[in-house]
């Protein structure tokens, strides 16, 4: 008998027993039959919860259907989590990170944070609706209908979380534009801490989110405890300012600066702020893996978080989390907000520092 005679009955056998790998099984998602974390640097609050709702719905949108699980690891402001994925993580991308976009850490050279974000594997940015700024009505009872007062107002206390938070840079950066007089009073953890300490008279003026302001403060302006101010438009991916269906009846803090210097802003301040916003309309929440992770993982991951913020159950479930619907932004919006930051000035990073350090002191 020919070696061909012999050869291809046990080729046949072969397939049939699945013994020889074929077309089929090299183009077998990256995923399927995977595990895949979420290292998230809180251990509870919005975007712990944010995280788990993504997770949930990320098992049936990767492709693959890997299963999804978070591990939170807090510590410093979400430094900990973020260095650890960038220094000691595989890859493989079988670990990913969601966690805030802490631009401004990496501008002033914030103790402790040791990657460089442009370095990182980008995979998607989460945007929330943007920020608002609401005062106690005993500074300012008029709100943005008469906001001049601010000026009048004297020294107020700003109700801070922590001076890299991204709600507090946006908020304290608009009230130097406008010229207002504060201090900033660190430390303050959750919503509810908050609306205590504005209740209780302990400090003036903050910025928020829709989250808060459904929660907590709504109610108190209808009490008479809390003023509407202004909300902080993000810029669109032509680069301009947008206006936000969900503040339907707010000022914007363009409008209210307007009206209180009968101009538009313009100035070293006002830049400082548009550079912000900018690199702030980027990722309210980025989701990131670590230099060089594995192309195709990377891929499919960038393609999965896609179909999730499109998908409207996803939208319904993570409106309940964090109080309105989000946005995705993918890698070709993001890139140039990542370039721009790998390359700053000195100048510019030279004023975040020092405001950094103003707002500590």
């Amino acid at each position: 008998m020919s070696p061909r005679k012999i050869i291809a009955p046990v080729i046949a056998g072969a397939i049939a027993l699945g013994l020889l790998a074929g077309p089929a099984n090299a183009q077998e998602p990256y995923y399927k039959g995977k595990t895949l974390t979420i290292l998230v640097g809180y251990d509870s609050g919005q975007t712990d919860l944010a995280a788990r709702t993504f997770a949930k719905h990320l098992e049936t949108t990767i492709e693959g259907n890997p299963t999804v699980i978070v591990k939170n690891m807090a510590g410093g402001g979400t430094m900990k989590a973020q260095n650890y994925l960038n220094e000691i993580s595989d890859p493989d991308g079988l670990t990913i990170g969601f966690n805030p976009f802490l631009v401004m850490a990496q501008l002033t050279d914030a103790p402790g944070l040791r990657f460089k974000y442009q370095d990182t594997t980008f995979v998607a940015g989460i945007l929330t609706a943007p920020f608002m700024s609401v005062v106690r009505a005993d500074v300012l009872p008029g709100g943005a209908a008469d906001p001049s007062g601010l000026a009048k107002a004297g020294k107020l206390k700003y109700t801070g979380r922590h001076p890299m938070n991204i709600i507090d840079i946006t908020a304290t950066t608009a009230l130097d534009v406008l010229g207002v007089d504060y201090v900033y009073v660190g430390g303050h953890r959750g919503d509810s801490a908050i609306a205590k300490s504005l209740e209780q008279g302990e400090t003036q003026i903050t910025g928020s989110t829709l989250s808060a302001w459904s929660n907590f403060q709504q109610r108190m302006v209808e009490n008479g405890d809390l003023a509407k101010l202004y909300y902080h438009r993000r810029k669109g991916p032509d680069g301009n300012y947008v206006d936000d269906a969900n503040y339907e009846g707010w000022k914007t803090f363009e409008e209210v600066y307007e009206d209180v210097h009968g101009k538009a802003p313009s100035g070293e301040l006002w830049e400082a702020y548009d550079f912000a916003t900018e690199m702030l309309s980027t990722a309210t929440w980025i989701v990131a893996g670590p230099p060089n992770m594995n192309p195709e993982a990377a891929a499919a991951l960038r393609e999965g978080f896609a179909r999730t913020t499109s998908d409207s159950g996803f939208q319904e479930d993570v409106k309940k989390v964090v109080g309105n619907e989000v946005t995705y932004v993918g890698f070709d919006q993001a890139k140039g907000a990542l370039d721009r930051l790998g390359k700053v000035d000195p100048e510019t990073a030279a004023f975040w520092k020092k405001r950094a350090e103003k707002l500590t002191q």
